[in-house]
């Protein structure tokens, strides 16, 4: 979710976004079963998104280039419906992400199908922290460390997991949902948008509109926390299974806490910080190519409970750091365009997408990697001129779906309500509530549902 925070940060309109993605999750029953994947070439990702009928041709062409990025990336054969829709929401409430989401998948499926998919890459089987340290873990389940109200840390055993059911369906999950629908968007028709992302600017003091996009899609793919659940038996979610702490890397399990300790990525079993060095090239005015070296620590957001130690910030983010770790930052100003890094699709990767970084990195007519000058990897330039004529033609298309969007179906129960139902999400935005002034000294703490 999006909302605009007053911040000490240097900005050029003194606001940027803070994206906030909230959930609520009910125990649930439904069980689920593996279907391993086959090993044949996937096709590719396809996002199909619908809309209300507040939404504008403009923002449909915008919104689809953000799906069309994420099908660039992303090769798992299967289709995501993800519906949209323009609303004003209340103050400092920008947009938000809602997954079809289930509590209860079992996660010794997911540990096979991950390392299935790990062994089918070519990749290290060993990233989970029961896989490294197996004493730790139950027979079928894993352990997390977690906060009580008193704020002892303690350890509790489980055997269930949180997911999307995108992420589900990438894994090759049973998913039965009455609805449609994977997930749904909403952004707020009250702030001025900018729509050239494709052209690589932005309208001044405006917030980039497929920027905005792209990172909600990313919320309903699967990049999410337990931790930012707020009432209900919520449990780790797939990304969770990769959130770490110094203590946490000790005991050989994840970290489920809120606290003032850096939280962090990784894929060697909490053994260390996933860090990655990557390098943009551009050409400037005189014809030479620039290199750009950037190297991102993949440090999670530690969550909203400042009184816990939180940072304020959504578990379900990078935390706000210099540079911009990827998509899945917290916070966009204006006049910014925010893109995926590889450590946001590494994170996909890892929580069970098939990813092609070959079409991330530049590469050879061998397919090997072309590296600059001190053994980098060169990130390869989307063709989003090609991508934006793309995103126009779908935009075109028959989808227009009214009937989806909450209480826009006469009074019956609609697609969007039907898997909120039975995910058991439900925000009290949907009814109102107090709304929030940046200019609040009191703005920190207040709540956004």
């Amino acid at each position: 979710m999006f909302s605009m925070q007053k911040t000490d940060k240097p900005s050029t309109s003194g606001y940027k976004l803070k994206l906030k993605y909230q959930y609520l999750v009910a125990p649930l029953t439904l069980a689920t079963t593996l279907i391993l994947g086959s090993n044949l070439p996937a096709a590719a990702l396809k996002i199909n998104l619908t809309y209300g009928a507040s939404v504008t041709e403009e923002q449909k062409e915008a919104a689809e280039l953000a799906a069309l990025i994420w099908e660039h990336y992303i090769t798992d054969d299967i289709t995501v419906n993800i519906h949209m829709d323009m609303s004003e929401l209340r103050w400092g409430k920008m947009g938000t992400a809602i997954p079809n989401l289930r509590n209860n998948i079992n996660y010794d499926q997911f540990r096979i199908a991950a390392e299935e998919e790990a062994k089918l890459a070519g990749q290290n089987t060993y990233f989970l922290p029961t896989a490294i340290n197996p004493e730790y873990s139950l027979a079928s389940g894993y352990k997390a460390i977690y906060k009580d109200v008193n704020r002892t840390t303690l350890e509790a055993n489980y055997s269930e997991m949180l997911i999307t059911s995108a992420n589900a369906k990438a894994l090759g999950f049973n998913f039965d949902s009455r609805s449609v629908l994977h997930g749904y968007i909403q952004l707020n028709s009250r702030y001025n948008w900018s729509y050239k992302y494709a052209q690589g600017t932005v309208d001044k003091n405006k917030f980039d509109f497929t920027s905005v996009v792209i990172h909600e899609i990313g919320h309903n793919l699967g990049f999410i926390s337990g931790i930012d659940s707020i009432v209900g038996d919520a449990k780790p979610s797939t990304l969770d299974m990769f959130r770490c702490s110094d203590y946490s890397a000790k005991l050989g399990t994840i970290d489920f806490s809120v606290d003032s300790h850096r939280r962090y990525f990784s894929i060697d079993g909490c053994q260390t910080v996933f860090n990655l060095t990557e390098t943009e090239q551009t050409t400037n005015k005189k014809g030479n190519i620039i290199d750009q070296t950037m190297t991102y620590e993949a440090l999670f957001a530690r969550g909203l409970n400042t009184r816990l130690g939180g940072d304020g910030v959504q578990a379900s983010h990078w935390t706000d750091q210099n540079p911009d770790t990827g998509i899945m930052n917290p916070l966009l100003s204006t006049n910014t365009i925010r893109r995926i890094t590889g450590v946001d699709l590494t994170a996909m990767d890892y929580i069970g997408y098939d990813v092609d970084l070959k079409k991330y990195y530049k590469t050879d007519d061998n397919g090997d990697y072309i590296l600059d000058s001190k053994g980098n990897k060169i990130v390869k330039q989307l063709d989003l001129a090609s991508l934006q004529s793309q995103a126009v033609k779908q935009a075109g298309g028959d989808n227009y779906r009214p009937e989806y969007s909450p209480d826009g179906d006469n009074g019956n129960e609609t697609e969007v309500e039907t898997f909120m139902y039975e995910s058991g999400i439900y925000y009290s935005w949907w009814g109102g509530g107090e709304e929030c002034d940046p200019s609040d000294p009191d703005y920190p703490d207040c709540t956004f549902w």
